[in-house]
């Protein structure tokens, strides 16, 4: 969406619709910090604890496709950096997916302190996180 030459709604619209249609359920706005995300009503196989590390791993490394995963890492990092607590705002109507992308967040951030930590396989952590999100 950044890289769009007329900014507007039926421009916004017709982008979102022709990613969706690709595969490509996200969508950044702006400098990463902002992710539009279409539920795609169906399960995809973009999750994987590999696509995390890449995430993470990347910061400010190399362009990666957006991703839920791409704002967890830009949180947890700028949390680490900084030392300043992070939010990450997930909005959207009914069954718009808030709460599928809530728990792919968990698992990322659990995946992550859990192996900076050393636990093996997520461990404790992982189970505490994602058990926190209703």
């Amino acid at each position: 969406l950044v890289q769009m030459l007329n900014v507007d709604t039926p421009n916004i619209l017709n982008t979102l619709h022709l990613r969706h249609q690709e595969g490509s359920i996200y969508s950044n706005v702006g400098a990463n910090s902002i992710l539009i995300s279409v539920n795609p009503y169906r399960w995809l196989d973009i999750y994987g604890t590999p696509l995390m590390r890449e995430h993470y791993e990347a910061f400010g490394t190399k362009q990666l496709e957006p991703h839920v995963f791409g704002i967890a890492a830009e949180a947890y990092k700028a949390l680490c950096v900084h030392g300043v607590s992070q939010s990450i705002v997930t909005s959207g109507e009914s069954g718009s997916g808030k709460t599928e992308n809530t728990k792919q967040i968990f698992r990322f951030l659990a995946e992550i302190a859990c192996s900076r930590s050393g636990e093996e396989n997520g461990g404790v952590m992982q189970q505490v996180l994602i058990n926190s999100n209703p």
